[in-house]
This record gives structure tokens, C-alpha cells and sequence, in this order.
């Protein structure tokens, strides 16, 4: 699964859920959050690889 072509992000998400309950972001953030493999998500969504190589120039470029 790309997870750059997910339209409805929310919905999707409420989808997989298997308490039975809605998606709330505030109530369900800490626990995705989680199981967030920042790897993972390196690997497969290129922007989101970007934005980390962007944010560690900013940070390398702190210290300077």
C-alpha cells in the first residue's frame, strides 16, 4: 500500500478501527503515536522521508 495515495486519511482510519468506536483525533493520537514506525514510513513515503532530511539540515545547521 502507497501510504502517500490515502485520500480521506480519517475515514480510513476509522475504518480499521476494531473497538467499535469513532476516530477522535485527540482521544486516539498518543496511542498511534505509539505504533508509528518513523523507519517504516521512511522507507515508504518519499515526502515524509524529505521532511526528515530537511529537518535534520534545519537541526544541523542550529549548531553552527
Amino acid at each position: 500500500m502507497n501510504p502517500e495515495a490515502i485520500r480521506g486519511a480519517k475515514a480510513w482510519l476509522a475504518a480499521r478501527k476494531i473497538d467499535g468506536t469513532s476516530y477522535k483525533e485527540t482521544a486516539d493520537q498518543a496511542a498511534l503515536a505509539g505504533l508509528f514506525d518513523l523507519e517504516q514510513a521512511r522507507k515508504t513515503a518519499p515526502s515524509f522521508e524529505k521532511f526528515c532530511r530537511d529537518v535534520e539540515q534545519l537541526l544541523h545547521a542550529g549548531g553552527r
